[in-house]
């Protein structure tokens, strides 16, 4: 890394571009030198210092004493003082001391002053000669923050009078006041520094010296000849490190701006290409252009060598338009930084951002989008000459922004700015390459100390068991961490290394509690001890590892010697730069300032009152450095219960010999098979996912002859890590966990079909360890955050197969709906016991449930083995048998329907009828009938549960609204009948009998191997299964599904469907208890409303609308239909971008059946997660078209989930007569969210009482929620009827019906139903489907 930053500071000297000319400040030469100092309030006395020590190097390098070079200084703060002018010392001994007495004033950053004092009284007095050059140099580490505008004329001013102004900014994170103070060229006059302490190589980049060719900072050009400079611009970038770089470069203007211009930008993203080493192995690069939209020209990996990319760019056309930087940062998170298009997860990803202004599409969002670029990894580099582009861009780009904005004045400075980017490259790719400690699951940490004289032994005592209470938790014995020592007084001493208690824990801390109080010293020198940690400690031949990280815990009661402090910033950004993570903690110091420096960041600087303080930071220090918190095997049993997964409730049944086998014998093969997204943090793989597997096994009892184990990671293919012949050992098997899990295991595909082949036919055999064969029970544990890939292999069928070899499944699944659904049907039954459902990675380690729940059901892992009791005479049963459906009135009834593609739109709608006519005569109202329906194909969607509805109208406006979009050509009657299973276990259960009627147009094509598993545990648990056949040519199918021969049914075609609905009442008598239904022919006029419907028995099968009328239950703006409606979206990160989509969906269902274009209906929508956006106002589109295509343009912005600032914005922006809202309108708001509030969640229920004592009216959705309290609370009273909640966000499909009955009862309207319309049938005015 030091080599990559040397280069970047010698390009800073003397750019190797031939346009260039090195104008550094010889101080051999004639010069009137001015050093113009900061000497402001955020100037720290030893900071100062080091700016005194700087000048004094300068003077002792310039020739004064023969007279070519004066010197003068000037401070500024509050006010400016000249110190002395260029003709009041004419010897270097004199100068030297002057600059020493030289004193610190504080104040305000005013400089304007400053630059008048400098032209007028020091360029403008008699020690100012003609012949000589005329320089300032401005040193300092804040913005201007008085009178800036006046500070740029004086600049300009100076410059005019023909002053060199130079500058050295310190720190800081905007520079755009700096880069206009500065004579230009820009990179020859302005220097950025990180801090002080490089002050001393600051002083290269302005000057040279008689004889001074070169200058070598570092000391790293050993046998650097200067003749080759010339050659430098050949220089190999990054050498042979792989990274994955994305040019995104803004063509907005380019119908505006010259072809110069564009060449420029051409020749620079052509230069840069040469200097990286470009091929599929080492360097991938893609090129994205954007305006109004982006445009990928080329994907990472699909242009391969260095020429190719560059005439790709010669050719690539640039297109103007608006400037729209947003939706070019969220291409590249979709469609760019994926492995599926070429990026690889174990490289670091690069962004060189070229833009030729600020955006003026989406600006706020461009914000959003760049932070979800850093977030994956992403580091995001920026080069502008616009002063729009150059605010835009500091919130852009990576951290910090000095380093990764490249600021330039015009666009002629761009092909000298190559060489410099591709260093910044390189700095960012060797800090990519290094695992920080707070992401990893191994660190080498060293403890640096210093006790001084006044520490009481009480006090030392204290903080010795600190040391040791950190460690207690660190998981030291496997090796995954080292611990080393040192204190620090004049110099430092190393009290252990690294490895000298490696896999000693107890030896570590007995150590650390046997620290000697004799160390305790007055001398305080932080620098020698920090110097002594590099050198001495964090060394590959003293105990420290490669490729792991490397902390630095810093403990000391005193501050460091003023003598010392010249050297401690240098000896602190060494440490730094050499990848050590610092945290500081003092105890009370004087001087706070000195654990700011010496940390890496200000986060990890704690400054205490006094060492009692210091149990409390024990939990802080874990929470920065996770592998100090290494469960422990002892804590497993005595952790609290956990409430993070709630399995949904599935039908019992008798366990499978596999399971039963596994909680009761001693022996056991386990395989653990795992799968994690490409996108996944680090953090997550080395600290919750490696310690989960690794405490799945810290009670087992593993060796050759009783437990043993195997690891699997799975993508598109699968890769055994380690089999069951491997380890002997339970240490073995959870070093190795810990050990062969790494980041470049995180995939994009799931083909969990390939892994399960490989594992029965690979894994579970003899010559990997298995010993099923030999009667040993086998289990297999499937960790996963994706729903399968499903590349050529059948999963469900390979689950099968597995299953039948006798190996128990369990399921642990992670992130959405769709990942647990896949699971849960793969698991072994009963499911509540073998599959557990999470959000996170993080919630695997809430507690010790998520380990219980296998431990417990597998002996030799550590589970309790429960005896069975002793076998006696059965006695005599007290449950009452159900009753026969063929007599029962009462039942629970579950129809299952499959409707193919090829159905018609017609025969859909005879389908509809058919449900409907079946649950006609059934007492739904009275309760003893309870109706549910699902459609199914790949998967089964539940249309409405058996205890949704007590009412039969609910159940035919459901049935009727059910669209034909769930019609599919995969037929998976096996994950029906799961699904049924599932309503079933959910219903009254006890002596009610039960009833599955499966309706099915086209024969099963999916997971047929599964059919009769699924279908015995309906039987065992008293479900009797009918089939109804549509245009079956043979029976096979229905006599597969049926649990009877008699139960089956079959019809020609749907026009014969009412046949089959008389023949299974027949058979079923709860189906017909009641009277015929009432339906409502089709009439030509509207009827009064106030005139109620007539009866009549004459169903219709017309498709055209029906006019109805009822009672009116709504006031007079019901009647009107006139609504202001906003919809609050959630869009946070558990939405996932597939499940935005469907929400979307359900938006335009929604907004489609709205009368819109008469002004009727207006319609808001607004997005939240961390923070809101308001996607559109209601007074913003006024067609239904211009809404839909608003809503199809609203764009995914991930994020937590700040449910309060929503509604907020919703009711204080929204509902407001600016945008849109209007005076004796309902309003109303529906919000729809997948989630309990995690940001400002006190507010939410708050913000919403805001709402609704506004008149809001609100309606809430919410999906896949175990608690409902928060949604029903956000809800208008009653919660009832106005909060609505699905299992997913499939099923969101069919729930427009039910929010739009809820908008306005009683009123009329028209309606398309396909067939008739029932009693009281409510329904809003605005909204008729």
């Amino acid at each position: 890394m030091a080599t990559v930053r040397w280069l970047s500071w010698l390009l800073m000297i003397c750019a190797t571009c031939r346009q260039v000319i090195c104008v550094e400040v010889d101080l051999s030469q004639p010069l009137d030198l001015v050093f113009l100092v900061d000497s402001s309030e955020t100037i720290t006395g030893s900071n100062f210092n080091k700016i005194l020590q700087f000048m004094a190097e300068v003077v002792e390098d310039a020739s004064v004493d023969s007279g070519a070079v004066r010197v003068a200084v000037v401070t500024f703060g509050d006010t400016t003082v000249i110190r002395f002018g260029l003709d009041e010392v004419s010897n270097k001994e004199e100068l030297l001391e002057f600059v020493q007495e030289t004193t610190l004033d504080t104040g305000n950053t005013f400089i304007a002053d400053a630059l008048l004092a400098v032209r007028t009284k020091v360029f403008n007095t008699d020690g100012d000669r003609p012949e000589a050059r005329n320089v300032l140099l401005v040193i300092t580490d804040g913005v201007f923050d008085l009178e800036s505008s006046r500070t740029m004329i004086e600049a300009e001013t100076s410059k005019q009078q023909g002053i060199d102004i130079y500058a050295i900014g310190i720190g800081l994170f905007d520079v755009r006041q700096l880069d206009r103070l500065v004579s230009k060229p820009l990179e020859n006059h302005r220097f950025l520094i990180e801090n002080f302490g490089y002050l001393q190589e600051a002083k290269s980049f302005v000057f040279i010296d008689e004889g001074d060719e070169f200058l070598d900072p570092f000391g790293e050009l050993d046998g650097f000849d200067p003749d080759d400079f010339d050659d430098l611009g050949t220089f190999e970038g990054c050498g042979n490190k792989p990274m994955d770089i994305v040019l995104l470069v803004d063509t907005s203007d380019a119908y505006e701006m010259n072809n110069e211009t564009y060449l420029t930008i051409r020749d620079f993203l052509i230069k840069f290409v040469k200097f990286a080493n470009v091929s599929y192995e080492v360097t991938r690069i893609s090129l994205v252009t954007y305006s109004t939209s982006p445009t990928v020209h080329f994907r990472l990996g699909e242009i391969n060598t260095a020429q190719g990319v560059q005439d790709a760019i010669r050719s690539a056309r640039f297109s103007p338009g608006e400037r729209n930087l947003a939706d070019a940062l969220d291409a590249l998170r979709r469609r760019v930084f994926f492995e599926y298009y070429g990026d690889r997860p174990q490289v670091p990803d690069m962004v060189i951002l070229i833009t030729t202004g600020r955006s003026n599409r989406r600006v706020t969002q461009s914000f959003q989008y760049a932070q979800a670029l850093k977030d994956i990894g992403v580091n995001v580099i920026g080069i502008t000459w616009s002063e729009g582009g150059k605010q835009e861009l500091s919130s852009v780009v990576s951290e910090p922004a000095y380093a990764n904005l490249f600021s330039l004045d015009s666009i002629s400075e761009l092909h000298i700015m190559t060489e410099l980017v591709v260093a910044q490259v390189c700095e960012s790719s060797d800090a990519a390459y290094l695992t920080p400690v707070e992401g990893s699951d191994d660190v080498d940490l060293v403890f640096l100390a210093h006790f001084s004289n006044q520490l009481t032994s009480a006090n030392f005592a204290k903080i010795t068991s600190f040391m040791a209470e950190l460690i207690e938790g660190a998981d030291v014995d496997l090796d995954s961490v080292r611990v080393g020592a040192a204190i620090y007084q004049a110099e430092g001493t190393v009290l252990f290394k690294l490895d000298a208690f490696r896999g000693d824990k107890s030896g570590l801390i007995e150590a650390i509690r046997g620290i000697k109080l004799s160390y305790r010293s007055s001398d305080t020198n932080l620098a020698a001890g920090l110097n002594l940690v590099r050198t001495e400690m964090f060394d590959v031949n003293k105990g420290d590892r490669e490729n792991v990280p490397n902390g630095l815990i810093i403990i000391t009661d005193a501050n460091s010697d003023s003598q010392y402090y010249p050297e401690l910033e240098y000896a602190s950004a060494l440490v730094k730069d050499a990848g050590v993570t610092v945290f500081g903690i003092g105890i009370d110091l004087r001087n706070t300032d000195e654990m700011n420096m010496v940390s890496t960041s200000p986060q990890m600087s704690y400054v205490l009152g006094n060492v009692d303080q210091l149990p409390s930071m024990v939990q802080e220090m874990r929470q920065k450095l996770p592998s100090l918190t290494f469960v422990l095997p002892e804590e497993i049993d005595t952790l609290p219960p956990t409430t993070a997964a709630t399995p949904e409730p599935t039908t019992e049944r008798t366990t499978p010999e596999p399971t039963t086998r596994l909680q009761s014998s001693r022996e056991a093969d386990i395989a653990v098979l795992f799968h994690v997204g490409h996108k996944t943090k680090l953090r997550d793989l080395n600290k919750k996912l490696k310690i989960y597997l690794s405490n799945l096994f810290a009670k087992a009892k593993i060796s050759p002859d009783m437990l043993r184990v195997a690891l699997v990671n799975y993508g598109t293919t699968a890769n055994v890590l380690f089999d069951f012949n491997a380890h002997s050992r339970k240490p073995q098997v959870r070093s190795a966990i810990k050990t062969t899990i790494k980041g470049n295991l995180r995939k994009s595909r799931a083909n969990l079909g390939e892994a399960l082949s490989k594992i029965r036919t690979g894994l579970f055999v003899p010559g990997a360890g298995s010993r099923i064969d030999e009667g040993v029970p086998a289990g297999l544990i499937i960790v996963t955050d994706m729903v399968s890939s499903n590349d050529g292999f059948d999963f469900e069928q390979e689950m099968t197969s597995l299953k039948q070899m006798g190996v128990a499944v369990f399921g642990v699944g992670i992130g959405s709906s769709d990942v647990h659904d896949e699971l849960r049907q793969l698991t072994s039954d009963p499911t509540s016991d073998y599959f557990q459902a999470f959000q996170t990675f993080g919630d695997l380690l809430t507690d010790a449930a998520p380990v219980k729940n296998i431990v417990s059901r597998v002996r030799a892992m550590g589970g309790k083995f429960k005896r069975q009791p002793p076998t006696t005479a059965p006695a005599l049963s007290t449950t009452v048998a159900p009753m026969s459906l063929s007599v029962s009135e009462e039942a629970d009834i579950v129809i299952a329907v499959h409707s193919s593609i090829t159905a018609t739109p017609s025969h859909f709608n005879i389908l509809l009828e058919f449900l409907a006519e079946l649950y006609e005569q059934a007492d739904i109202d009275g309760g003893r009938v309870k109706a549910g329906v699902l459609f199914y194909g790949s998967a089964a969607t539940p249309i409405f549960y058996l205890d949704q509805f007590n009412s039969w109208d609910d159940v035919f406006v459901t049935i009727s609204r059910t669209s034909n979009a769930l019609r599919s050509n995969v037929v998976d009657a096996s994950r029906a009948m799961k699904r049924a299973s599932d309503m079933f276990a959910a219903a009254r259960g006890g002596s009610i009998p039960k009833a599955l009627i499966m309706v099915t147009d086209a024969a099963s094509n999916e997971n047929i191997l599964m059919i009769p598993a699924r279908k015995e545990a309906l039987i065992n648990n008293g479900v009797s299964i009918y089939s109804v056949g549509i245009g079956l040519p043979e029976k096979e199918e229905l006599e597969s599904l049926a649990s009877a021969s008699e139960n089956v049914f079959s019809v020609i075609g749907y026009d014969q469907l009412p046949r089959a609905a008389q023949d299974i009442k027949r058979e079923i008598r709860s189906l017909q208890t009641m009277p015929e239904r009432v339906t409502v022919p089709p009439v030509t006029s509207t009827p009064n409303p106030a005139e109620p419907v007539e009866k009549t028995t004459s169903p219709t099968s017309s498709s055209e609308p029906i006019r109805i009328t009822f009672p009116p239950a709504g006031g007079e703006s019901c009647k009107s239909g006139r609504v202001d409606l906003v919809i609050v979206l959630d869009s946070s990160t558990s939405v996932g971008n597939d499940n935005f989509q469907l929400m979307k969906n359900f938006v335009k269902d929604l907004v489609s059946k709205a009368d819109i274009n008469s002004g009727n209906v207006r319609v808001g929508v607004l997005l939240y997660s961390s923070a809101v956006s308001v996607q559109f106002q209601m007074n913003q589109y006024q067609t239904k078209a211009d809404i839909l295509s608003a809503i199809d343009e609203i764009i995914y912005i991930y994020g937590s989930t700040n449910t309060a600032d929503g509604l907020l914005t919703m009711w204080s922006e929204m509902f407001t007569q600016a945008n849109g809202d209007r005076d004796g309108v309902d309003d109303v708001a529906i919000v729809i969210t997948d989630g309990v509030s995690n940001i400002n969640s006190f507010r939410t229920i708050p913000e919403a009482t805001n709402a609704k004592n506004k008149g809001i009216h609100i309606y809430t959705v919410g999906i896949g929620l175990q608690d409902t309290t928060e949604v029903d609370a956000i809800a208008t009273a009653p919660a009832s009827e106005n909060s609505f909640n699905v299992d997913s966000f499939a099923e969101l499909v069919n729930l427009h019906e039910q929010i739009f009955s809820s908008f306005c009862p009683g009123t009329s309207l028209e309606c398309s139903y396909p067939f008739g319309c029932p009693r009281r049938v409510a329904l809003a005015h605005s909204f008729c489907p």
